[in-house]
């Protein structure tokens, strides 16, 4: 190969390097193009994120200083709400307590003065139960009762109460109520958050009216298929009224119209808060309709069912007597001195005989040697407390034995089922009034007879003593009125055919078939049908076994003896229970 050649060769070689070299770099620096624009992009959405982030951040700042600062004005507005009726608890207490103060008042101010302390500590107890009721609400433990009540009854009592009828009076303000035909006056559903709920709104309605009246309107609102009805509540004032901003933020928490309306009328603004949801629990709603300077009118629903024909019963006449607790021998368990003293003034002014024990050792000491009809036990006290001394006393006598009836000032939401835990009957809250202490003793304690009855009922001399009242009385720790509203809804239910069993109802449905048994049988032995109740724990046992002749025999006996129970309670005279 000649010289030329060479150089021709080395020259193209050269030139293909160089073009694969050029191409090379044309590739990476496409490939460095495109990894610069996709940092580019990658920072912009960086940016783009870190500001969106900075916004949120911001925002949640400016919420998370609003929540401080709203924290801080509730506490503040809570302090002053406390702080106010306590100044005139404390105040009126220290002029009629001095004898220098007290020596030149008249019989009249001293009264007005013990009123304005009733009044004051109704109000901060009414606070208390608002705050403790906003943590029920957010921990979702807001709980309900289901009873029969007279729901005329209770209105006329609210409108009557020291609170608001004192409150109307001193503002010359007219109270007016107006209750439909149509609406029933025995109810079965809680009269207690009823009464929060109407006092509530009465209460507000007053403070912010200053001339005037303020009505209170009850109604049929609607009948539904299931026997249940709904009623409506029109509270109306003739006071400032509110525009559409404020209305809107009305039941939210912590609020209202604006700052000075705290300062001139007081309030937390937790009352409204709470009456709508317990409105909601109850089946119903709440709103509002009002414009400025023409007043305002609050609506609200409440579902109920039907109540049972009521029937007096010696136990409510007792209640409309003196010494409703004479010939009662109680146990009180509390180791505050003043406690004890009200305790056992309240207690022996009703007739009652009364133990004291300062802590739970006493107690379970004065149990082992006395026969109570009741305990009343304190939670927090030295040397031992309720709950330990509660497990000490379960250790000799059960809860059909003895009752013991929890009364603590702790209000926290577990409290209650601690206390039903260790094996307590009930729980009462401090403070308590005295009709709701007699009623706990009365419903509780194991004193199945008052006064000079001998007997609870009497079935006419027709009947097959199917039933054993007596005995079902002692269960129910002497509660005739219990008594009385079981025995009338079993009877409702064998007339409306609820009890009615047969063989083809159980072959369709054999678990729902159970629960009915089960149903029916635990409220026999709460009656005292012994007989049916045994009867059907033979047929509950013959269906587990599909034992089908058995079943057969049984369900033929069951409608029988249910046919003779039933026409038993038509035999007790229930004017007598």
């Amino acid at each position: 190969m000649t010289d030329e050649a060479k150089w021709k060769r080395r020259l193209e070689r050269e030139r293909a390097a160089r073009k694969q070299a050029e191409e090379l770099l044309e590739q990476k620096s496409l490939e460095l193009w495109e990894a610069n624009e996709a940092l580019k992009s990658f920072s912009e959405d960086l940016q783009r994120t870190v500001d969106v982030r900075s916004v949120d951040l911001a925002q949640a700042l400016e919420k998370e200083m609003e929540a401080n600062k709203a924290k801080s004005e509730f506490v503040s507005m809570i302090s002053h709400e406390m702080r106010t009726p306590l100044n005139a608890i404390i105040g009126f207490s220290e002029v009629l307590t001095n004898e220098d103060r007290n020596a030149n008042l008249s019989k009249d101010q001293s009264q007005h003065y013990l009123e304005n302390i009733l009044t004051s500590s109704k109000g901060l107890l009414s606070l208390i139960n608002d705050i403790l009721d906003m943590a029920k609400i957010e921990a979702g433990k807001l709980e309900l009762e289901t009873l029969e009540f007279d729901h005329a009854k209770l209105i006329r009592q609210l409108l009557d109460t020291h609170t608001i009828a004192i409150a109307a009076r001193n503002k010359n303000l007219a109270l007016n109520v107006d209750i439909d035909e149509q609406v029933p006056s025995m109810l079965v559903g809680d009269p207690n958050r009823l009464a929060q709920v109407i006092n509530n709104l009465m209460s507000n309605a007053i403070k912010f009216t200053d001339q005037g009246s303020v009505s209170l309107s009850i109604s049929m609102d609607k009948k539904l298929d299931s026997g249940d009805f709904i009623l409506l509540y029109a509270v109306q004032d003739q006071g400032i009224g509110m525009n559409l901003a404020v209305m809107e933020t009305l039941f939210t928490p912590f609020t209202q119209a604006d700052n000075s309306m705290s300062r001139k009328y007081g309030g937390t603004g937790l009352g409204l808060t709470i009456s709508r949801q317990l409105c909601e629990a109850m089946g119903g709603k709440i709103w509002v309709e009002s414009s400025e300077g023409k007043g305002s009118t609050f609506f609200f629903k409440v579902r109920y069912s039907p109540a049972q024909q009521e029937v007096e019963c010696p136990q409510a006449a007792q209640n409309k007597r003196e010494n409703r607790l004479k010939g009662y021998y109680l146990l009180l368990v509390e180791d505050d001195l003043i406690n004890q003293e009200l305790a056992k003034y309240l207690i022996e002014s009703e007739g009652a005989k009364l133990d004291i024990a300062s802590n739970g050792l006493e107690a379970v000491d004065c149990v082992s040697k006395n026969q109570y009809h009741l305990v009343l036990m304190d939670l927090q006290m030295p040397v031992c407390d309720g709950y330990s001394a509660t497990l000490k006393i379960r250790e000799s006598f059960d809860p059909q034995q003895l009752a013991i009836v929890a009364m603590t000032a702790n209000a926290a939401i577990d409290v209650k089922a601690r206390c039903l835990e260790v094996g307590m009957t009930d729980f009462l809250t401090k403070p308590f009034v005295l009709e709701d202490l007699l009623q706990k003793i009365e419903e509780h304690s194991l004193k199945t007879s008052i006064g000079n009855d001998e007997s609870f009922a009497k079935p006419k001399s027709d009947t097959k003593n199917m039933i054993d009242a007596n005995a079902a009385l002692t269960a129910l720790h002497g509660n005739r009125h219990l008594y009385c509203r079981i025995l009338m809804q079993f009877q409702r239910c064998c007339e409306d055919g609820v009890y009615a069993l047969d063989q083809k109802r159980i072959e369709k449905d054999e678990m729902n078939s159970l629960r009915l048994i089960y149903t029916v049988k635990r409220l026999a032995g709460a009656i005292g049908a012994k007989n049916l109740e045994s009867l059907l724990n033979d047929l509950e046992a013959a269906i587990q076994t599909k034992s089908e002749s058995d079943i057969d025999r049984l369900i033929e006996e069951y409608s029988s003896v249910l046919a003779s129970v039933n026409a038993e309670i038509s035999g007790i005279d229930l004017s007598e229970i």
